[in-house]
């Protein structure tokens, strides 16, 4: 399919159906003779979107993340010392940015003591090991 010099590429496309309270019959697209079945979640600008709207699969995703990071970033700093201050801000700043990505969008989820839990825990990680000793 092509417009505007625009080409459709049905094998890339993706796709999940939000449920609200009531139950959906199973729904199946068809693009161009390429059937497209709905997904339970997937990834879209780099938030995690499931058919139920919970993200806590998002949230699970960007802890993780984080945690990676701060492990790389925090290998080459000084263990005596600590270090400088600038070093610190960005490390600082990298860690909030990724957990923050979305979080307009997944607010809600804060409020469950599970996920609440786990986003506290990450940035106390992250303030101890930038700390200065």
């Amino acid at each position: 399919m092509r417009q505007n010099d625009l080409t459709l590429a049905p094998h890339k496309t993706e796709t999940v159906i939000l449920k609200g309270p009531r139950k959906r019959a199973h729904v199946l697209f068809e693009i161009l003779e390429t059937r497209v079945v709905p997904a339970r979640q997937l990834k879209y600008l780099g938030v995690i979107l499931d058919n139920r709207l919970t993200f806590g699969n998002h949230i699970k995703y960007f802890i993780e993340k984080a945690q990676t990071k701060l492990a790389v970033l925090t290998r080459p700093l000084p263990n005596i010392g600590g270090p400088s201050e600038s070093k610190r801000a960005v490390l600082c700043g990298v860690i909030q940015s990724v957990l923050l990505y979305g979080a307009p969008v997944c607010h809600n989820v804060i409020n469950i003591a599970k996920y609440k839990k786990m986003l506290l825990s990450i940035q106390r990680k992250a303030l101890l090991r930038i700390s200065s000793g």
